[in-house]
């Protein structure tokens, strides 16, 4: 993940790949104008768990 470390949209969408159950369901019911960045994404997901 380190190459792609500075391409945000990336980031953010393989984040999926590293869930399952409950987090990776709460990752599908977000909605895409949420989360714009990296940052809104880690935010989110630490707030959650």
């Amino acid at each position: 993940m380190a190459a792609h470390a500075t391409n945000e949209k990336l980031m953010i969408h393989v984040f999926q790949d590293s869930l399952s159950r409950a987090s990776l369901d709460w990752y599908m019911q977000l909605e895409r104008a949420q989360i714009q960045t990296w940052k809104d994404l880690v935010d989110a997901f630490l707030t959650q768990y």
